[in-house]
């Protein structure tokens, strides 16, 4: 299920960009000359669909609207290579997490609730499952991947 969701981002992407190209020559065609390129106007598109996976999930930031789910986890995590990528990069791409852990040894946790229940716009930890994503940094910046989930 994961690959046919990355094959129709993919497509949508493709599709996107193959209308903008005609659209694009077809302006040239007619004396418009656009102030950016076609190659631009590809780049913009294909930055914009990109993120519109990431904007979804940034816009439900504990879970809470169920937006986030462990299957959109998993292909962000896949989709963006997420395992190969520093703190910060990971930060800039899917937003602040929940929670950060530091850990001995000069090691940090980067925690993103997903799929949670929640009460008054907060999590409710304390009385129902929840599920979230950990990105664990060594003192090398090394970048471990888990998802998990628990109940208290």
């Amino acid at each position: 299920m994961l690959e046919e969701l990355i094959i129709l981002y993919t497509i949508k992407i493709s599709v996107m960009n193959a209308v903008i190209i005609f659209f694009s020559t077809i302006f040239i065609g007619y004396g418009f000359s656009p102030s950016v390129t076609t190659k631009e106007l590809c780049i913009a598109t294909y930055r914009t669909q990109r993120d519109e996976l990431l904007t979804q999930w940034r816009e439900d930031s504990l879970g809470c609207k169920k937006i986030r789910t462990h299957r959109k986890a998993q292909l962000i995590i896949e989709k963006y290579g997420l395992k190969n990528k520093t703190i910060s990069q990971i930060i800039e791409l899917i937003g602040q997490p929940n929670k950060q852990i530091s850990k001995s040894k000069n090691g940090l946790i980067l925690r993103y609730y997903y799929n949670t229940c929640c009460k008054d716009g907060k999590i409710n930890l304390l009385e129902c499952d929840y599920s979230w994503v950990d990105f664990i940094f060594n003192n090398r910046g090394d970048n471990k991947c888990n998802i998990g989930g628990g109940v208290i």
